[in-house]
C-alpha cells in the first residue's frame, strides 16, 4: 500500500513536471514552440560596453582578469527597487548598456501574458488588481528566481506565509508608534450587521501618521451591550498604551453612551467623543424627512429605477450618458444627495435619451414589460470557509495594505464608495426601488441600541 502511494505520488509529480516542461513562451501559436533562433533563445543580453583594463568575447561573455561574471557591473536590489527602477527606465550611468531583440521580447512578453491572462480568467480574479504594487513586485521576484520556481501550497498561503506578512505589516507600524507617542492618536470602531445577521467589530486607530487597522472581532455570538463594547476598546488601549490615546470616536447608539461611561470611569484621561460622520449621516436622514426634499428623491428614485430595471434601456443610457447615473456613498443617507447631483449634472443627457428615436422604439417592449417584476440582477459571491482567525489575519493585511496605498495616492473623494459595478450596489434605493421606511429604520436602530438583541434580524451598519 505504501509502495503503491509513493508512485502514485511520484506519478504526479512527474505529470506536473510534463506540464511544466512544455510551456515554451517562444511560440505563442504552440506550446512546445519551434525554437529557431537560438540567438535569443535565453533571452541572452548582449554587452556593448566593457570596462578598462578587460575585453568582452563574441558570445557576451566578460573576459580579463578576475571572475567572468557580471556580479561587479551592477549591485543586488529588492525587489521593490528593481520594480521602482524598470518603471522610471533604464539608467545608462549605472548599468551596462544591452542591445535585445526587441520583436523577441515583445513576442516573448505576449505569451507570458497569456498564462497569466488564463489564470486570472480562471479563478475570477478582477482584472485591475494587475495595477496593485504588490503584483508587480511579484512578477519581479518570479523573474529573478528564474524556471521550475515551486508554487505555494494552500497550506503554505493560509498558514506561514500568511504569518509571514501580518509580521512584516506589525513591523511596518514602527512610524505609526512613534507618531502615537509624540502626538496621541485616537481609537476608532466600526461596528456593522450583514444580512444574515452576523456582527463584525472593527478597531482602527488614527493618528498623524495616518490610519491603521487594529483588529477585527466577531461578535455574532455575544451580547453587544456596553460593557462588551467597554471591554474590547479598553483591551486596544491596554495594548497601546494609555499614556498614547487621546480619545475613543465610536457612533451614537446607547450602548456606545453606557460603554462611554465605563471608559471615564476606569480612565478619565481619555475622551469619548461621537462620530461626525454618523452625526452628518443622520441629519441627511431628517432633511430627507422633509416634504419638499422627500418628494424630489422620491421623484428622483422613480426616474433611476426605472432606467436600471430593464437592460435594453441601461445599456441605451449608458450609450448617451457614457457613463453610470446612480453613484453610491459611504453613508447611507448620503447616497440620494450624490444621486440628485448626478440627476441634475446629467439633465441635458438625459432629456435627449428620452426624445431619442431608439427610446420611442423600445415604446412596445416597456408597455408589455409594464407589470412584470423587473429583471433582477443576481450577484454570487465565492465565499471562503476559514476559520475566524485566519480571515482576521486576511483582513488585517489587506485593510493596511490599502491604507497604506491610500496615502500614496490621495487622489479620490473620501465619501464616495468604491463599486465595480454599479448594480453590485444592492441596497441602494435609486436601483431597487424599494425606499426606506420607518418601521425599517426602528427595527435597524434598535438591532443597535437593544442591549439585549442579540442576533438582529435586518441588516444595518453603522
Amino acid at each position: 500500500f505504501l509502495t503503491k502511494k509513493s508512485g502514485d505520488k511520484q506519478k504526479k509529480k512527474d505529470e506536473v513536471q510534463r506540464v511544466r516542461s512544455a510551456i515554451n513562451i517562444e511560440n505563442s501559436d504552440d506550446e512546445r514552440g519551434s525554437g529557431d533562433d537560438s540567438d535569443f533563445e535565453r533571452n541572452d543580453v548582449v554587452f556593448l560596453k566593457s570596462t578598462r583594463g578587460s575585453g568582452t568575447s563574441n558570445s557576451g561573455t566578460v573576459v580579463g582578469s578576475g571572475s567572468a561574471t557580471i556580479d561587479k557591473f551592477y549591485k543586488k536590489t529588492s525587489i521593490e527597487e528593481s520594480v521602482c527602477n524598470n518603471q522610471r527606465g533604464f539608467n545608462v550611468s549605472q548599468k551596462v548598456q544591452s542591445k535585445l531583440s526587441t520583436t523577441k521580447r515583445e513576442e516573448k512578453r505576449d505569451r507570458v501574458c497569456e498564462y497569466i491572462c488564463q489564470f486570472f480568467y480562471e479563478a475570477s480574479i478582477p482584472h485591475n488588481t494587475v495595477t496593485l504594487p504588490s503584483f508587480a513586485h511579484m512578477l519581479e521576484s518570479i523573474g529573478q528566481f528564474g524556471k521550475d520556481l515551486r508554487g505555494p501550497s494552500p497550506y503554505e498561503m493560509s498558514g506561514p506565509f500568511l504569518q509571514k506578512r501580518k509580521q512584516k505589516v506589525l513591523d511596518g507600524f514602527k512610524n505609526h508608534k512613534e507618531s502615537w507617542e509624540l502626538t496621541g492618536c485616537t481609537v476608532m470602531t466600526d461596528a456593522w450587521t450583514d444580512k444574515k445577521g452576523r456582527g463584525v467589530m472593527n478597531l482602527v486607530v488614527h493618528s498623524a501618521h495616518g490610519v491603521c487597522f487594529i483588529d477585527s472581532v466577531d461578535c455574532s455570538g455575544d451580547r453587544k451591550d456596553g460593557k462588551y463594547i467597554f471591554d474590547l476598546v479598553d483591551k486596544c488601549i491596554e495594548e497601546i498604551g494609555e499614556e498614547n490615546v487621546v480619545q475613543v470616536v465610536t457612533d451614537n447608539a446607547s450602548v456606545n453612551v453606557s460603554a462611554a461611561s465605563m471608559l471615564t470611569a476606569k480612565r478619565p484621561s481619555i475622551f469619548w467623543n461621537g462620530c461626525a460622520a454618523h452625526c452628518l449621516d443622520l441629519m441627511l436622514e431628517d432633511l430627507g424627512k422633509l416634504g419638499p426634499v422627500a418628494k424630489t428623491i422620491s421623484s428622483a428614485r422613480e426616474v433611476t429605477s426605472f432606467l436600471y430595471a430593464h437592460t435594453r434601456v441601461l445599456d441605451l443610457m449608458r450609450k448617451f450618458l457614457g457613463k453610470d447615473l446612480v453613484r453610491s456613498g459611504v453613508p447611507r443617507f448620503a447616497t440620494a444627495y450624490l444621486n440628485l447631483k448626478s440627476l441634475l449634472d446629467n439633465k441635458k443627457e438625459l432629456i435627449r435619451l428620452f426624445r431619442s428615436d431608439e427610446m420611442n422604439e423600445l415604446g412596445s417592449y416597456l408597455t408589455k414589460a409594464k407589470g412584470k417584476k423587473a429583471l433582477k440582477v443576481v450577484h454570487t459571491k465565492k465565499r471562503n470557509r476559514l476559520l475566524h482567525d485566519m480571515m482576521r489575519d486576511l483582513v488585517f493585511v489587506k485593510f493596511n495594505s490599502k491604507l497604506r496605498n491610500k496615502r500614496e495616492n490621495k487622489n479620490r473623494d473620501p465619501i464616495e464608495k468604491e463599486v465595480d459595478d454599479v448594480l453590485a450596489d444592492y441596497e441602494n434605493e435609486f436601483i431597487t426601488r424599494k425606499e426606506p421606511t420607518a418601521e425599517a429604520d426602528e427595527e435597524q436602530e434598535k438591532a443597535h441600541e437593544d442591549a439585549s438583541e442579540e442576533e438582529p434580524n435586518r441588516a444595518s451598519s453603522s
